[in-house]
């Protein structure tokens, strides 16, 4: 069995006073237990790594879920492709990739981008909605670009 051993040290209480051995208490006290032992193992996908600019967000990310994105983006640049060869200008539709989380994921996950506030995909921005369970949340403008490439990224690992 495991031993911890707690150390105190003891001062007086008024001026510091300076000694060879100050007075100390040793105890043999076993570990506390786990206070939370794991109940749940979740299966822990590899991690999607975002860049906006000079920030690198990390989010845990499903394969299926990074596969799905992949072709609302790929659908976005063909919606582009189609509005560079229009001869008349009109409405695109704008895309919106939406995800409520599994256990282990994250609580919520959109982009959302509209081709028609942008000339190019190259010119093009998606906001990018991270939340998670706990509370907290991070929304973000990622190039379409940069958003493709840490995709490509992300499916090497």
């Amino acid at each position: 069995m495991p031993v911890c051993v707690v150390v105190w040290c003891i001062e007086e209480l008024g001026p510091l006073r300076l000694s060879k051995t100050p007075p100390i208490i040793s105890s043999l006290i076993p570990p506390p237990p786990h206070p939370h032992p794991p109940t749940h193992h979740f299966y822990v996908h590899p991690a999607l790594r975002l860049t906006a600019g000079t920030t690198t967000i990390t989010l845990p990310f499903s394969p299926a879920r990074a596969a799905a994105l992949h072709a609302a983006l790929a659908a976005l640049v063909a919606t582009f492709s189609e509005k560079a060869a229009a001869t008349r200008p009109q409405r695109w539709p704008a895309t919106e990739f939406r995800f409520e989380g599994d256990p282990g994921e994250l609580a919520l996950f959109e982009a959302f981008c509209n081709p028609n506030a942008h000339a190019s995909p190259f010119d093009a921005k998606v906001l990018v909605t991270a939340a998670g369970g706990d509370g907290f949340s991070v929304m973000t403008e990622v190039g379409l670009t940069g958003l493709r490439s840490d995709l490509g990224a992300y499916g090497k690992v």
